[in-house]
């Protein structure tokens, strides 16, 4: 059924869901892997494949550990970095290259806060041809893959990458509270204008 599946990664430990899931479902099938991940930093988007920041070099390290975990576990598996803003970057891989699954790691969003500001998984959910698996992140698993396969000088970068992924979903709830707010002060200055207008009339 899935000859092909992609999946995406955050570069975090969030990953450690969807790398689970998809290598007994793959293996099932069977099904060949293709690893996806978007350095979406100043220098990626600025330059693409020509930034030499460390966080690219950590970012293709890490997908050659993920991929061979899968290599090593039978799955032939291929790895590849793009660079930009991830959805599109998602969207845009899979028309060009295709795929019978897409596999993806949640971070639990609000939906308000989704609605707003919108999420990579939607939007890719909502752009692509093929069915889209979403799994929800295990934060206890993923520390615990920490601890098994990151080298040791990578074992801080991986907490930061993950308490990242928190700080951002407060960001999320807090940009859209200010939106709501936003929308709240226009809503009355309009209705303000209106019984001005009305009563000079």
């Amino acid at each position: 059924m899935y000859n092909k599946i992609l999946v995406t990664l955050d570069a975090t430990p969030t990953d450690r869901a969807i790398i689970e899931h998809i290598k007994a479902l793959a293996k099932t099938m069977p099904s060949r892997v293709a690893l996806l991940h978007v350095a979406d930093g100043w220098a990626a988007r600025t330059y693409g494949a020509d930034a030499g920041s460390l966080e690219i070099a950590q970012d293709k390290a890490y997908l050659e550990k993920v991929r061979a975990e899968f290599q090593s576990a039978g799955i032939l598996t291929d790895a590849e970095l793009a660079y930009g803003e991830p959805a599109k970057e998602i969207i845009k891989w899979v028309e060009e290259k295709g795929c019978d699954l897409v596999a993806m790691s949640t971070h639990g969003h609000q939906f308000i806060a989704d609605l707003f500001l919108g999420s990579t998984s939607r939007l890719v959910r909502h752009s692509v041809n093929v069915p889209v698996l979403l799994l929800r992140a295990n934060p206890e698993l993923a520390e615990a893959w920490v601890h098994e396969v990151l080298e040791p000088g990578q074992l801080s970068t991986a907490k930061h990458g993950f308490g990242r992924a928190k700080l951002t979903r407060g960001t999320v709830l807090l940009l859209w509270g200010l939106r709501i707010y936003v929308l709240v002060m226009i809503f009355l200055i309009g209705v303000q204008i209106w019984q001005a207008l009305r009563a000079g009339g």
